[in-house]
């Protein structure tokens, strides 16, 4: 995994689909190995700031999240299963920071906050008094179908993809799809 130093440096924060299971699981376990305390205003925080942008439909356990009393604030004990199948939710990952649950109606199925997070990355990098003016990349490790279609969503908002070709499945039939149109255009 990167360097923390890198994120660490730049004050950067780091958008994921937030759940316990491949590339957002190693994510997560670097974001934890590498994190550290700051002072803000009068109060601590965790310097590396980790957002998990989840499918409301996808999470596992979802229900025990659901604060039943709305006149108060209260913190939930979740428990993240290591256990994954097919076509199930998952849990959450516990070493990002925050979340936001996107529900669209979509359940059981991973692509369903997508549309979100490319506005939300869209907001961030659009320059100051709208956005953040923040840049905004998107990396693709490894990937599935709606990895492709984050992709594109991504490119049709200005906002540079870098595949990682060698970490599997989606990422390297995007590479392998680069290359070929390189080559053919020489």
């Amino acid at each position: 995994m990167c360097s923390n130093q890198a994120v660490k440096s730049t004050h950067a924060w780091i958008l994921t689909g937030g759940c316990h299971i491949g590339v957002m699981k190693s994510v997560g376990d670097a974001v934890n190995k590498g994190q550290y305390i700051v002072k803000e205003r009068d109060h601590m925080m965790r310097g590396i700031r980790c957002l998990g942008i989840v499918p409301w439909g996808y999470i596992k356990d979802r229900d025990s999240l659901i604060n039943k009393d709305l006149s108060d604030f209260s913190h939930v004990k979740y428990k993240v299963s290591e256990k994954c199948e097919a076509s199930e939710p998952v849990s959450l990952n516990g070493d990002h920071t925050h979340f936001l649950m996107v529900d669209n109606g979509t359940r059981d199925k991973f692509g369903g906050a997508d549309a979100f997070r490319t506005r939300l990355e869209e907001a961030i990098q659009e320059p100051e008094p709208l956005g953040f003016g923040m840049p905004v990349v998107l990396l693709l490790l490894e990937g599935g179908i709606s990895s492709v279609s984050k992709c594109c969503m991504a490119l049709k908002s200005n906002i540079p993809v870098v595949v990682v070709a060698g970490t599997g499945r989606a990422a390297d039939l995007l590479a392998y799809a680069v290359s070929m149109t390189v080559r053919t255009q020489k």
